[in-house]
């Protein structure tokens, strides 16, 4: 049961942080998103939570956490470059 609220807490704070490019889209017209960009955002956002979550349960030394943290937010920072502009072709 912990496990599944864990999980229901990660989805909500990634709706909650989905609501910022949505919000944005309704204020200006230089937004522009479609449902799938938003469900790309989604997955990828609550993957990256998920797995940082993972991460801090297993290590215990804070300074290889922050290190492993840091590289993964960088690969999800790149992949979310990669899917927004195509840089890597």
């Amino acid at each position: 049961m912990k496990q599944l609220k864990k999980y229901i807490v990660v989805a909500l704070f990634v709706l909650f942080l989905l609501l910022i490019p949505f919000a944005m889209m309704l204020l200006t017209d230089h937004i522009r998103w479609s449902l799938l960009d938003f469900i790309m955002a989604g997955i990828l956002l609550f993957i990256t939570i998920s797995t940082i979550h993972f991460i801090f349960k297993k290590i215990k030394n804070t300074k290889y956490f922050f290190v492993i943290s840091i590289v993964f937010l960088t690969l999800m920072l790149l992949i979310w470059i990669e899917i927004a502009v195509v840089v890597f072709t």
